[in-house]
């Protein structure tokens, strides 16, 4: 990761609420981040863009 990445309001947002959940913020594993984490969040895109490709179908869409 760049060291440019602590310049993003985002990244002051992650400290925030890592903060606030306390010292003992569990971390993920490798494995859980790569595997469940990752597929609980690709199922999540899923369900977002069902509306859109629905729409799409009948709309014409075209993405660059």
């Amino acid at each position: 990761m760049s060291f440019n990445l602590v310049r993003f309001k985002s990244f002051q947002d992650m400290i925030d609420v890592v903060g606030a959940y306390g010292r003992n913020f569990p971390t993920p594993t490798y494995h859980e981040v790569r595997v469940p984490l990752l597929n609980k969040e690709v199922e999540y895109t899923k369900k977002l863009l069902k509306d859109h490709k629905l729409q799409w179908s009948r709309h014409g869409c075209f993405i660059m």
